[in-house]
């Protein structure tokens, strides 16, 4: 049996349709792969919806990244964020294209309330179609790696899981830039071997509100 569609995920869809220029949109699932322990309690799959997903393809570099935040009523700790990147090398010969995914190639963090959770893919595929000058499709499957913050340890754990979804993505170089510099804060930096990543304060934790200045 079908699952029934998320009504919020199908709410923000219809209002992007009715006020026009739309700014993308992403659906994410996250499943565990632990196969020693199983929470009674915790969902079997965390669904990450953001309503902003935009792209920019720059020196021959496809660049994709999403965000989603809500509007709490209760402060600090009703807050819900999410940022996220993909960052792909050559573009497609035709109007679609499937890429290996590898260590550098996405980027995400999730901020619930007092619990915050980074991510980054190990492995993986994505398939991207061009729709137009101005928007492209895609979805993935990749395995990625999570940690989690503490305030007495930092970063912490190397939990192991499949990020699976959609997303469709309009071009935006500015929102582009600045939600990639979001997603590599932190230690999430491309490039950096697994390790040797600096770690960030331990008595605040990530900002609870984070920058988002443009990249050059």
């Amino acid at each position: 049996m079908n699952k029934a569609p998320d009504p919020f995920f199908l709410f923000f869809l219809i209002v992007c349709l009715l006020v026009g220029g739309c700014s993308g949109w992403a659906k994410l699932d996250l499943v565990a792969l632990d196969q020693a322990r199983i929470s009674k309690t915790e969902p079997l799959v965390k669904e990450l919806r953001a309503a902003e997903c935009y792209y920019w393809i720059e020196d021959g570099r496809i660049t994709i990244a999403w965000a989603d935040e809500n509007i709490s009523l209760i402060g600090e700790y009703g807050k819900k964020t999410l940022v996220g990147s993909i960052v792909l090398d050559d573009l497609p010969a035709d109007r679609s294209r499937d890429y290996r995914l590898d260590r550098n190639s996405l980027r995400g963090k999730l901020r619930s309330g007092p619990q915050h959770v980074r991510f980054a893919s190990l492995s993986g595929i994505l398939a991207l179609w061009l729709e137009g000058d101005n928007q492209i499709k895609g979805r993935l499957r990749s395995l990625v790696h999570q940690q989690q913050f503490h305030v007495l340890t930092g970063w912490a754990g190397n939990q192991r899981l499949l990020l699976v979804g959609d997303f469709v993505a309009v071009r935006d170089p500015a929102r582009t830039r600045a939600l990639l510099q979001r997603s590599e804060a932190d230690g999430l930096e491309r490039g950096v071997q697994d390790g040797t990543r600096p770690e960030p304060q331990p008595v605040t934790g990530p900002s609870p509100q984070e920058p988002s200045p443009s990249r050059n």
